[in-house]
């Protein structure tokens, strides 16, 4: 009898564990306003399997109107130091708001922090802490 109760314990544990490791594929995280700039906003990232990349979805608010922008993904925190990789150039709308989605080669697990910066003269607007 005691081997049927030692299966579903099993069985129940290892569910728990696949459910952990598919919810750290996904990570969501603010942007923090930088320098005063006044631009916010939120990114999803999601690891894909295998060591296939990040899919990057970003949504932004407070930039100026009209405006290009690019938004860099980095090995470490604060968006300024590591390896940075170009997630996507975007431009904002009237509103002075902007919307950008990418697939990058870094995994998730190397990405640190992700910044936005205006396209002109790279200055920090915003960056956002990846924790996972």
């Amino acid at each position: 009898m005691r081997k049927f109760t030692v299966v579903p314990a099993f069985l129940a544990a290892t569910l728990i564990a696949a459910v952990a490791l598919a919810a750290s594929d996904k990570v969501v995280t603010n942007f923090v306003s930088q320098a005063s700039s006044g631009v916010t906003g939120q990114a999803t990232l999601n690891g894909l399997p295998q060591g296939g990349g990040t899919v990057i979805h970003g949504k932004l608010a407070g930039l100026e109107p009209n405006v290009e922008y690019v938004s860099q993904a980095f090995t470490e925190a604060g968006c300024a130091t590591g390896t940075p990789t170009v997630i996507e150039h975007f431009r904002s709308n009237a509103n002075g708001m902007g919307i950008f989605n990418a697939k990058i080669a870094t995994n998730l697990p190397d990405i640190k922090s992700i910044s936005v910066q205006l396209g002109s003269d790279q200055s920090l607007k915003a960056c956002a802490p990846v924790n996972q």
